[in-house]
């Protein structure tokens, strides 16, 4: 919140004002989401203008933090247990399904395994899996999780059970 504050008059007004003066005005929305704390100070350095005095004013304002969407960069087990969302469960998800697709063409890429249709059949059944979490969860948006600790054990798994399979892939072919 602005607050301007002009002080009018000429200067035996000014003089009847204490140069120390200190006013600290809180306020908060009706929904708490926001305090303000002001603290308006006489700017004694300047001679008052015919109409009016200019008051410098400090301003401290206290917010919300305001959301940073989720944006996983691996998918670790600290960046899993991170997610406080069902938004950030949905990233989550997704960003497990692309490592995988990721680490499995470049795995079977340059080899017989490798068949860009069957590969593209195969990302299409994982986009078919992660938009039945989004139906499941889309919904429930930037509310908290309930049932995190299942729902990052969900995440855990699903993420190592996909490693397995690179894995496979990789002993396979050496």
């Amino acid at each position: 919140m602005s607050l301007t504050l002009t002080a009018c008059g000429d200067s035996k007004e000014k003089e009847s004002t204490s140069k120390n003066t200190q006013s600290e005005v809180v306020e908060s929305s009706s929904t708490n989401e926001a305090n303000t704390i002001e603290s308006t100070k006489l700017d004694d350095s300047s001679e008052p203008s015919e109409s009016s005095t200019s008051i410098e004013r400090e301003t401290s304002e206290y917010t919300p933090a305001t959301k940073v969407a989720f944006q996983p960069k691996d998918v670790s087990d600290n960046t899993i247990q991170s997610i406080k969302t069902y938004s950030d469960y949905l990233s989550m998800y997704h960003k497990i399904i692309e490592n995988y697709l990721s680490e499995y063409e470049e795995t079977v890429k340059d080899t017989v395994l490798y068949d860009e249709a069957s590969f593209q059949m195969q990302k299409d059944q994982y986009d078919q899996a992660f938009a039945a979490q989004q139906t499941q969860y889309k919904d429930m948006g930037d509310k908290l999780l309930v049932g995190k600790d299942s729902l990052v054990d969900f995440l855990i798994s699903y993420r190592d059970n996909l490693s397995d399979l690179i894995e496979g892939y990789r002993t396979s072919l050496q």
